[in-house]
């Protein structure tokens, strides 16, 4: 997807909170006008579909409490309150549906589409086309529109946000936005002006663990997408593009989320952004924001810090900031233990991440855990060697732009994520489970770089392939695998894959794209040669769009297939039945 209007990805808006110690009260504000749907009809009533224990239902002071009972109706001003193990489902007359977690107490708005969230949990899914709207609280205004999402108040005040599938964009007070896809959460603070922290959650657990989506009987209307969401997820998991840390988010606790090591219960901690940057302190005997004791380092955001050492030789090193991670030459030690008692070392900012010539170490007795970047906007990586055949690498740039320049990365598996551009500029990457590169809107350049690995894919515009225009541009490039290499360019016209140089010692090379052009490459003899474009024909010679190029250069064991008429290009598929085959994109 090149462009996010109103009308496919939720906005959220956040404001700041108002009030004294931690006691808020949250508002959603569900309306319609501003989201470019059909007309819809306020949310100011609705039926129990769903009452799950103690569910009443009250006037606004709390006098003349009922037990909530299923196809009651429910209308304004009055109060649903839910007690301990509690829950309900309310389903408007448009197939809103606003499930409420326990120990909850929620009102809809007198007018338009609103829910008053005075403290708890709910779930929100507006069907595509049914109405949307915007979710308001006292922090924060989400649009919805067919996307499921959970919100939680938390006791600072905040809130945090949940996306179980779909899209949500996310404005700050200041017009900063980011975008979160589904499996993605953040936390929003009360004053919060910059770019929080962006963290991937486990679909599978919160689907099994939340009775927001298995606690009723009835389904959502969402079902199909949440399920695939979560089949995606773990896809990437199977194939090395995603790791399971075995972390889990806690409370958050003065401005911080908890963090705890599931295996060895040792807590962790993540310093959120808020109305300004952090540095300086962190503890007794903090370099720059380093406390020892928790080996958290929490980086004076946009400033460069140079020629310093950082370690933690019992734990995960967590390089956090809520700003800009700028690194210059610094030394980072991580613990690393394939029982899991530690994760090795972790970068994470609601901003950019840049990492330029420092030294990578893991310690421990065994390199079970590994690498981890996690940049909200922008990530790069400058002459970065890290070689630990059993950790794991995963570099993602949320919504901005990856590049890598120089260095050897190279573990157990390497997965590479951009949402804009992603580029390789004399980098070998290495993976003994395979390699995994893509984006998820813009395009892929790779130069003079190597990849190495059992399976090796490269995807740019995987968000949605058949509109994605995203170029894979490779100059120049090796790649050696011991089962197949997988090439995948946009399928909307513009779209393309182009290969210029290097090698691919590989048993089967698939490449497809709107169109695939191919320029100085010698392929084995025997390499099975799967390509595809929109027209699914091959050419030889000059270029011609949507189709299947060899223009230059192109050798097939003793054949140049590249050679202008096609009769040479016929001799090799004889010679090799089945090898050299053409097919038409979706």
């Amino acid at each position: 997807m090149a462009n996010h209007s109103s009308r496919g990805i939720p906005s959220f808006r956040y404001c700041r909170l108002s009030g004294s110690g931690t006691s808020y009260k949250i508002v959603l504000i569900l309306l319609a006008a501003s989201l470019q749907v059909p007309a819809a009809i306020d949310l100011t009533q609705a039926t129990f579909t769903q009452v799950v224990n103690q569910v009443s239902v009250s006037d606004p002071l709390g006098n003349s409490p009922r037990q909530a009972i299923v196809n009651s109706p429910f209308a304004v001003p009055d109060v649903v309150a839910t007690g301990a193990n509690s829950r309900a489902e309310l389903t408007a007359a448009d197939s809103t549906i606003t499930r409420v977690g326990s120990n909850t107490q929620f009102s809809f708005m007198p007018k338009g589409r609103g829910i008053n969230l005075h403290h708890g949990s709910i779930l929100f899914n507006s069907p595509h086309g049914k109405g949307g709207g915007i979710i308001k609280t006292a922090c924060a205004t989400a649009g919805v529109l067919g996307t499921t999402i959970i919100v939680s108040s938390t006791e600072n005040g905040g809130f945090k946000l949940l996306v179980i599938e779909g899209v949500a964009k996310v404005t700050l007070l200041n017009d900063r936005s980011f975008v979160l896809h589904s499996g993605q959460l953040t936390y929003i603070l009360p004053g919060a002006t910059q770019v929080p922290p962006i963290f991937e959650f486990r679909l599978s657990k919160q689907i099994e663990g939340s009775n927001l989506l298995t606690g009723f009987t009835n389904p959502l209307p969402s079902e199909s997408k949440v399920f695939a969401a979560e089949n995606f997820q773990e896809h990437k998991i199977a194939t090395g593009r995603s790791t399971d840390t075995g972390v889990m988010l806690g409370a958050v606790v003065n401005n911080q989320v908890q963090l705890v090591d599931t295996n060895t219960q040792q807590p962790f901690v993540l310093t959120v952004a808020t109305g300004s940057p952090l540095g300086g302190g962190g503890g007794a005997g903090g370099l720059f924001g380093f406390n020892p004791a928790t080996g958290v380092f929490t980086a004076p955001g946009g400033s460069v810090v140079t020629g310093q050492t950082f370690s933690n030789t019992t734990g995960t090193l967590i390089i956090t900031s809520a700003g800009s991670i700028n690194s210059m030459n610094n030394n980072y030690t991580g613990y690393s233990n394939a029982a899991g008692a530690g994760l090795g070392i972790a970068f994470t900012s609601p901003q950019d991440i840049s990492l330029n010539g420092d030294t990578l170490t893991l310690v421990g007795p065994a390199n079970g855990g590994g690498l981890t970047l996690t940049a909200a906007n922008n990530a790069s990586l400058t002459n970065i060697n890290f070689v630990y055949p059993t950790a794991s690498i995963g570099l993602n740039a949320t919504a901005g732009n990856l590049t890598l320049s120089g260095g050897n990365l190279s573990g157990s598996t390497f997965s590479a994520m951009a949402g804009g551009t992603l580029s390789l500029n004399g980098t070998s990457l290495s993976g003994n489970s395979g390699v995994s590169i893509l984006t998820q809107v813009g395009s892929i350049n790779l130069t003079n770089g190597s990849l190495n690995g059992p399976l090796l894919s490269v995807f740019a515009g995987s968000a949605n392939p058949t509109s994605s225009t995203a170029t894979i541009t490779s100059n120049n490039t090796n790649y050696t695998s011991a089962n197949n290499v997988n090439i995948m360019g946009g399928f909307a016209s513009g779209g393309a894959v182009n290969v210029n140089g290097g090698s691919f010692n590989a048993p089967g090379v698939a490449m497809s794209a709107y169109t695939v052009n191919i320029s100085n490459v010698n392929f084995s003899g025997g390499t099975s040669l799967n390509l595809a474009s929109h027209l699914g024909n091959f050419n030889t010679g000059s270029s011609i769009n949507g189709d299947i190029n060899f223009v230059t250069g192109v050798n097939y064991g003793v054949y140049t297939i590249s050679t202008p008429g096609g009769s040479v290009l016929g001799a090799a598929q004889s010679a090799f039945p089945g090898k050299i085959t053409a097919g038409v994109i979706p």
